[in-house]
C-alpha cells in the first residue's frame, strides 16, 4: 500500500515537473541587444571561416591539367592503351596509364595519394587503380614515397573495359575531372630493332 501511494506521489510530482518545464520553455526570449548579435555575427563568421579552410585543405585544380592535392602538385600530360605489361601481365580488359609529373611540397616524404584517383567511362562505370599493374610499373615509374621539392615522372594503370569510351580521370575529393581524350596519346612502346651483324 505505501510502495502504492509512494509511485502515485512520484508520478504527479513528474506530471507537475513537466507542466511548469513547459511553461518556462513557452514563455518569450528576452530581446538580444546590439551586441549580442554582432558577437554571434563574428562567432560565425569564424565558424564559417574554419569550414571553408578545412573544406580547401585537400587540394583545388589549378587548371585543366593540374591539381594541388595533399601536399603535392600533379600535372597529366598523356595515356596509353595497353593489353599487357612488359608482356607478362594481361589486362582482363584494357590497361590505361595515364603519365603525370608530381612536385611534392611536404616536409617529408610521402606517397602520391593515387588512392583517390578513379577513371569513369561514358556509361558512368568506375575503375579503380590496378594493385598489380602497379606492382610491375614500379619497375620503371616511381611509385614509391617521393622526396619533398623533387619532380617526378610517373604514372598510374588502371585496368578498364576493352570497349570503355569517353574516359575521365576523376579525383573526387577536390571536384577534378579531365577527359583523356584531351591528353596527349602515347604510341604503344616498340623495341628498336638491333642491327644484324652488329653484336
Amino acid at each position: 500500500m505505501r510502495a502504492g501511494i509512494v509511485t502515485l506521489v512520484a508520478s504527479i510530482a513528474l506530471a507537475f515537473a513537466g507542466l511548469l518545464g513547459a511553461a518556462v520553455r513557452a514563455q518569450p526570449d528576452a530581446e538580444p541587444t546590439a551586441r549580442a548579435i554582432q558577437t554571434r555575427i563574428a562567432d560565425l563568421e569564424l565558424r564559417l571561416t574554419a569550414i571553408a579552410e578545412q573544406a580547401g585543405q585537400p587540394g583545388t585544380p589549378e587548371s585543366a591539367r593540374t591539381v594541388r592535392y595533399k601536399g603535392f602538385t600533379l600535372t597529366f600530360a598523356e595515356y596509353q592503351r595497353l593489353p599487357s605489361l612488359w608482356g607478362d601481365l594481361q589486362a582482363r580488359g584494357v590497361f590505361v596509364l595515364v603519365f603525370f609529373t608530381a612536385i611534392h611540397h611536404g616536409p617529408e616524404r610521402a606517397r602520391v595519394p593515387t588512392a583517390d584517383f578513379h577513371l569513369v567511362d561514358a556509361d558512368g562505370a568506375a575503375y579503380t587503380i590496378d594493385d598489380y599493374a602497379m606492382f610491375a610499373l614500379g619497375l620503371a615509374y616511381p611509385t614509391g614515397s617521393l622526396a619533398s621539392g623533387m619532380e617526378y615522372h610517373t604514372a598510374v594503370v588502371f585496368d578498364v573495359w576493352l570497349y570503355a569510351a569517353d574516359l575521365r580521370l576523376v579525383i573526387e575529393p577536390v571536384g577534378f575531372s579531365l577527359a583523356l581524350d584531351a591528353l596527349e596519346l602515347r604510341p604503344p612502346y616498340k623495341p628498336t630493332p638491333t642491327p644484324s651483324g652488329a653484336l
